[in-house]
C-alpha cells in the first residue's frame, strides 16, 4: 500500500508541471499548413497561361495586379513570370528557397487584375475564372481536367478547345465567328454566345453547346452529343452516330 501511495504522491507532482509543458509540446507538433498572402508586382497583360493545380481569378478593366493566397507553402512556390504581353503562372522550383512541411495541402488561389484578356489557357488542373474577356480574337484553351469559366466575351473571332476531361463555359456574349471543339469527354458549353457563325467538331464522348443566328457546320465524329442553339442554316456530319441538334435540324 505503501509503495502505490507513494507512485501516486509523485505523479500527482509531476502532472502540473507535464500540464505546464502541454502548449510547448503541441506547438514543436506538425500542423496544419498555415495560410499566407503575397503581392507580386506585374506589368499588364493580355494572354494568360496557367500550369498546375491552381486557381485563378481575373478581373479585367483595372491596372495589372497579382495577389497570392493560401497555403503557404504553395504561394512560396508559385512562379509567376510576364514575358511580353503573356502571363504564367506555375509551380516553381522552391521559389523562396524552402522546404515544403509535411502534409501541406498545396492549395493557392492568384488573383489577377488586368485592362485586357485575350487568351487563357489551362494546363494539368489549372481552373481560370474570369469577368469579361473583349478583344478581336479571343482564345480558350483546355488540356487535362481543369475548367475554364467566362462570364462574358465580346470578340469578331472566338476559338475555344477543350482536350481531355476538363470544361469550358462561357455564359455570355457574342462574336462574329465562332469555332468550337472537344476531344475526349471534356464539354464546352457556350450556349449563351450569340455568334454569327459557327463551327462546332467533337471528337469522341464529350459535350458541345453553342448558338449561332447565321450559319453552323457541325462534325461529329464521336458519340457525345452537339447542340446548336438559335435558327441557322445548318451543315451537320455525324459519321459515328452521335446526337446532333442543329436549330430545326436533330440527328
Amino acid at each position: 500500500m505503501g509503495r502505490r501511495a507513494c507512485g501516486a504522491a509523485a505523479f500527482g507532482a509531476t502532472l502540473p508541471g507535464m500540464i505546464r509543458f502541454l502548449p510547448l509540446a503541441l506547438a514543436l507538433l506538425p500542423t496544419a499548413a498555415a495560410a499566407a498572402d503575397r503581392t507580386v508586382g506585374i506589368g499588364s497583360f493580355e494572354r494568360l497561361r496557367v500550369d498546375g493545380p491552381i486557381e485563378v481569378r481575373v478581373v479585367t478593366g483595372q491596372p495589372a495586379s497579382a495577389k497570392l493566397s493560401g497555403d503557404r507553402d504553395a504561394v512560396e512556390r508559385l512562379s509567376v513570370n510576364v514575358d511580353g504581353t503573356a502571363l504564367t503562372i506555375r509551380p516553381g522550383n522552391q521559389a523562396w528557397g524552402e522546404t515544403p512541411r509535411r502534409g501541406s495541402a498545396g492549395v493557392a488561389v492568384v488573383t489577377l487584375t488586368t485592362p485586357t484578356l485575350a487568351s487563357a489557357t489551362s494546363l494539368a488542373g489549372a481552373k481560370i475564372v474570369a469577368t469579361r474577356m473583349k478583344a478581336p480574337r479571343v482564345d480558350l484553351a483546355m488540356t487535362g481536367s481543369g475548367s475554364i469559366a467566362v462570364e462574358a466575351v465580346e470578340t469578331d473571332q472566338l476559338a475555344a478547345t477543350a482536350i481531355g476531361v476538363g470544361a469550358i463555359n462561357v455564359a455570355s456574349g457574342k462574336a462574329a465567328r465562332a469555332r468550337l471543339a472537344v476531344n475526349g469527354t471534356a464539354t464546352i458549353d457556350a450556349a449563351g454566345v450569340v455568334a454569327g457563325d459557327l463551327q462546332a467538331t467533337l471528337d469522341g464522348p464529350g459535350d458541345v453547346k453553342g448558338q449561332a443566328r447565321y450559319t453552323a457546320r457541325v462534325n461529329n465524329i464521336g458519340l457525345g452529343r452537339v447542340v446548336v442553339g438559335g435558327n441557322p442554316k445548318c451543315t451537320v456530319s455525324a459519321r459515328a452516330g452521335g446526337p446532333v441538334a442543329c436549330g430545326a435540324v436533330a440527328r
